[in-house]
């Protein structure tokens, strides 16, 4: 009197049986199926089990069935459609679910466990290795070629058939492709990192005192940029124009040593005395022809910064020329030779500068005064 799984196949084996009987043999039958349920005819049960059967054959057709035969296995290419099928499937009644599965090898909530379970294990993988903050990776970034990597040891212990399902999220590219052109990246960025990047990951835009010396070792014996490949080298100008910078800083590092060798003696110029204010003086003219960053560039190799030791060395010679002018010149212009009634006074009034100057000033203006046929200031002051 009802369709459930313990009847519906007996139903249908009685079917054809049922055409072959006589009209008064049907009758009778429906008369007993009408006692024991009032208004239960046999083709009325047929009609019911026709409609459970109808529903779930469209139901499997569409998510659990490939090439006319049942999904027993989930695998890459079907998982998705069983996961798909659950929602359809909540909407069947008790009997329904249950005569799916006297069709099915595996009942359904088994199957559809696999899927899910099969699922998760993709997504983690894609998740964890194959995301970024764009969504699932399409091509290798900076931010993305460590996370490709990384992922190598996953994706060799997943089967062939996991593989599939993984590449198939890609879409557009494989993992062996990502992670072959990753591992090409990977030398690109390390040498960006290393050579042409601030310590924040910033890329360097100019070449400055503080790091034309970092650009310059990524091409210095042994060289590293000569190991990369030409492609390589060439993702790496594209990204960071590194070939011009470094030619920059080739000619920076070039200025400086030739400033350095030329007026900045050995290196060891802390100050300026008597015996170097007039050779650091020969450089100012190139010093003011630099550039400011060659300047600091320079700075950098001197205990002392050299317009330090320019302002040092004009407060010897402009400080040594004041004096002889305004105690030991006449008004002609003439640096007196010998003491006179007419320029002790002149003479003597310097005595009280020179007394606060250094001995390196000291030793300058009787230099001059000497080189002006004069005498060593103290000897005037005693002739005096």
């Amino acid at each position: 009197t009802f369709v459930d799984e313990h009847t519906i196949l007996n139903l249908k084996e009685g079917e054809e049986e049922w055409e072959k009987l006589s009209k008064e043999s049907q009758d009778d039958i429906d008369q007993q199926l009408d006692v024991a349920k009032k208004g239960t005819t046999f083709k009325g049960l047929i009609k019911e089990a026709d409609q459970i059967i109808g529903v779930l054959e469209d139901f499997a057709n569409k998510y659990l069935m490939k090439n006319n035969s049942w999904i027993e296995t989930i695998r890459f290419d079907n998982y998705e459609k069983v996961i798909e099928s659950k929602t359809t499937w909540d909407t069947f009644d008790a009997t329904t679910k249950a005569v799916l599965d006297l069709f099915q090898k595996k009942s359904y909530e088994k199957l559809y466990q696999s899927a899910v379970n099969y699922q998760t294990k993709i997504q983690k993988f894609v998740e964890e290795y194959l995301t970024d903050e764009n969504g699932i990776i399409k091509e290798v970034t900076q931010k993305n070629y460590i996370s490709i990597i990384n992922g190598k040891t996953a994706y060799d212990e997943l089967n062939t058939d996991e593989r599939a399902a993984v590449n198939a999220k890609l879409k557009t590219v494989s993992y062996d492709a990502l992670y072959k052109t990753a591992c090409s990246w990977e030398k690109v960025y390390d040498f960006i990192k290393k050579y042409i990047s601030d310590d924040e990951g910033n890329y360097f835009i100019a070449v400055t005192a503080g790091n034309y010396k970092q650009i310059l070792s990524g091409n210095e014996y042994p060289s590293e940029w000569e190991s990369l490949t030409e492609t390589q080298r060439n993702q790496i100008d594209e990204l960071t124009q590194y070939t011009a910078l470094f030619t920059v800083a080739q000619e920076m590092k070039d200025n400086v040593k030739v400033f350095i060798d030329g007026h900045g003696g050995n290196k060891k110029l802390k100050k300026a005395n008597k015996d170097t204010y007039i050779y650091i003086l020969e450089g100012e003219p190139a010093w003011n022809a630099l550039s400011d960053e060659c300047k600091n560039a320079v700075n950098q190799e001197l205990p002392t910064a050299y317009q330090v030791l320019l302002s040092q060395a004009h407060e010897l010679k402009d400080g040594s020329a004041a004096f002889v002018k305004n105690y030991v010149t006449g008004a002609d212009g003439v640096v007196y030779k010998n003491v006179t009634k007419a320029n002790q006074t002149q003479i003597i009034s310097g005595y009280t500068t020179w007394e606060k100057m250094s001995s390196d000033q000291q030793d300058i203006i009787d230099e001059l005064l000497i080189q002006a046929g004069s005498k060593p200031y103290e000897q005037l002051i005693e002739d005096t």
